[in-house]
């Protein structure tokens, strides 16, 4: 089995209500709390009109 990526969010209290309504929807759709994480992480990134850094090429400056 190959290797997955991740990324190990926290929710400062300002933010309980969206950690909640994201634990909600998971609950109520069946959908993984991760999956629903990327999905709006891609929208939101979608929306600020931000540019890969991949296809960039300024990946290859950063060491994993």
């Amino acid at each position: 089995m190959s290797t997955r990526n991740n990324i190990n969010v926290s929710f400062p209290e300002e933010d309980t209500t969206m950690y909640k309504d994201i634990i909600l929807e998971s609950s109520f759709t069946d959908v993984p709390v991760a999956t629903l994480s990327r999905k709006y992480m891609k929208l939101g990134m979608r929306h600020s009109n931000r540019k890969s850094f991949i296809k960039w090429g300024i990946a290859k400056c950063i060491k994993p």
